[in-house]
Parts: C-alpha cells; structure tokens; sequence
C-alpha cells in the first residue's frame, strides 16, 4: 500500500482503538488529532479518517486546516440493501447473503399495528429500521450533493472498478499537500521522498486485495433489489424521499447517475392510508441513523 498515506478507518479516537476504549472526540478535535499526527512525522505522511464522522460533519474542521473533505456515494438502494442486510443478520439472525426479506409476506400486519391509544399506526421494529435507514441515507446523501463540489463527492460504483477514476480521486485528495511541497522540503533531510502518488504498483496492490467490509454476498443491482423487497417496504422508501423533497430527490440523484428503477413508478399509492402517512410524519421513536 502508499506508505506515505495513513487512513484510520472508522475511527472517533485518537489512538484509533474499539469503540468504548476512549472517549469519543469532537469533530473539532479529532480534526486537529490528524492535524497533530501529520505535523509530528514532519510533514512527510498525509493522514485522514474515514467512516468515523456522518454527513458533512468533518467539511469545516478539515478545510481549517487545510484538508480535504470528500465524500463516498452510492445507489440508494444497494446501500439501504446492505446496511438493511447486515441488521436483519443481527436481529433476525439471518445469515448475510440469503434473502433477507423472504421470511416477510405482504400481509400488512407483519409491518404495523394499530395502537389504540391514540389511535395511529406504529411500525414493527424491521419496518421502522428499514424507514430509519432509508431516510437517513437519502438526506445524507441529498446534504452531500448539495454542498460539495462534483470533483470531491465520489462515486462508490466506480471508485470500486476504474483504476483511471480511483487515481484521480486519489489526487483531489492530496493535492493541498502537494501545493505545500516546496515548504515542506526546506524543512525535511533529503533522504524523505516526501511525493505520494497513485503509482502502477499502488493501484496493482489496491484492486487485487481482498474485498472488506461485506454486508452481504449476492450481488444484485438496484431493480433487483427493489424488486425483492416486500410490497410495504416499497412505500416506505417512497415515504422517505418524500420526506426529504420528493421529485428533487429523484433530480438529484440522476444528476449523479442513479436513476431509480423503473418498478418504482408502479406502486399504488392508494393503498398507503392517511393514518398511516401522518404516523410517520409524527412518529416520536424514528430516529435517523448515521449511515455507512
């Protein structure tokens, strides 16, 4: 791998240790934490995180100190699959890898209940999940494209294949330290080659690795994966770009190439009832999570 490039991944510490082990940082701090690390070796290693922080919460404390930020997206809806898949694995105890919505039919009373006492509809906690999930995807992602420049939002689907597409995200990401170079060789021996690059070798070294971090081990494309959810679990991710802005929602995400399949515009709305819409919309226990 590129010596000269140190990634934590997944990290809120400094040391990078398991979560619990140390008090987890501000953004501001553990911002300053790289900036601590990267002037300690004298300037010759560049340092970043990533999956620690949500959203844009690391954009300001990372360009203070002359960083980048960037961002790593990906189809809506193979993300929801994955992260959807790896939380049916934990509380399901379904295996990763097989159908994790087969267990599920279309009878509405697997998804809701009606609770009596104030009479709205409540999800099941997989319901809930998989609309927490979704919801917090798309306004990510919606916040995410909205603020960065198309140069620093990178796309998960190419970064992934394209060695040319990966080298030149691996440019945007170290060219402020590039533009510091000439200072930082005043004041280094000449035996440091302080000049990360994107060499043959690297890229040779990055895509023949192994893959990490697998959710789930059928591949399937988005109109696959829509196709396989269950009819209820349809509207839900219809009811969470809604909440976050509807049609500009599907503008936003075909600007970046992620057209929504094409089942997606044969769903009966009619059959999602007003009770159940204003539940959603005043639901106290949907909390938006982080997503990954």
């Amino acid at each position: 791998m590129n010596r000269d490039v140190v990634c934590f991944h997944g990290a809120r510490s400094m040391p990078p240790t398991a979560p619990g082990t140390f008090p987890d940082l501000t953004a501001e701090e553990y911002a300053e934490a790289l900036h601590l690390c990267w002037g300690a070796c004298r300037h010759v290693k560049v340092f970043g995180g990533i999956h620690g922080f949500p959203g844009l919460e690391m954009q300001e404390p990372i360009r203070r100190r002359g960083g980048t930020f960037a961002a790593l997206v990906r189809d809506p809806i193979t993300k929801l699959h994955s992260l959807y898949s790896s939380y049916a694995a934990q509380v399901e105890d379904v295996k990763i890898g097989d159908d994790v919505y087969e267990p599920l039919s279309n009878e509405m009373h697997l998804y809701t209940e009606f609770n009596g006492t104030n009479d709205r509809f409540e999800l099941e906690h997989f319901s809930r999940e998989f609309f927490t999930l979704a919801r917090g995807i798309i306004k990510e992602d919606m916040n995410i494209m909205g603020a960065l420049d198309d140069s620093h939002i990178f796309r998960y689907e190419k970064i992934t294949k394209d060695r040319h597409y990966f080298s030149q995200c691996f440019e945007n990401l170290v060219a402020p330290f590039r533009d510091s170079l000439p200072e930082i060789k005043k004041n280094v021996p000449e035996i440091f080659e302080v000049s990360p690059v994107a060499t043959d070798q690297y890229l040779d070294t990055v895509f023949n690795a192994d893959k990490l971090n697998k959710h789930a081990k059928q591949k399937k494309n988005a109109s696959e994966i829509f196709t396989a959810w269950p009819g209820f679990f349809k509207y839900l991710f219809a009811m969470a770009i809604k909440f976050n802005g509807g049609e500009s929602v599907l503008e936003t995400y075909r600007k970046f190439g992620y057209d929504l399949p094409k089942e997606y515009n044969q769903i009966d709305y009619t059959r999602m009832s007003d009770g159940l819409w204003e539940s959603l919309q005043s639901n106290e226990n949907l909390h938006e999570s982080p997503s990954s």
